[in-house]
């Protein structure tokens, strides 16, 4: 087994925790996607749509934080 070099072990140390969590977020994401490819229908009124699972849980999501977003947010006390 070899030993790390300085650079590496600098590389690695200038990694901040925000950082370390922002990759495991993408890490759950990807894996989320690939989990979540069956096409599932959604119908709302009179309109029905079929989209992946994944991808209708996007536009949800979205949906909801433009919503918010609209509506105020967060309040500053």
């Amino acid at each position: 087994m070899r030993e790390r070099t300085s650079t590496e072990r600098n590389f690695l140390s200038r990694i901040t925790p925000g950082q370390w969590l922002g990759l495991a977020l993408v890490v759950v994401a990807v894996v989320f996607v690939l989990q979540n490819q069956r096409t599932v229908s959604v119908e709302l009124f009179w309109l029905d749509a079929r989209a992946p699972l994944w991808l209708t849980l996007l536009v949800v999501l979205v949906v909801g934080w433009l919503a918010g977003a609209l509506m105020g947010g967060r309040r500053r006390g």
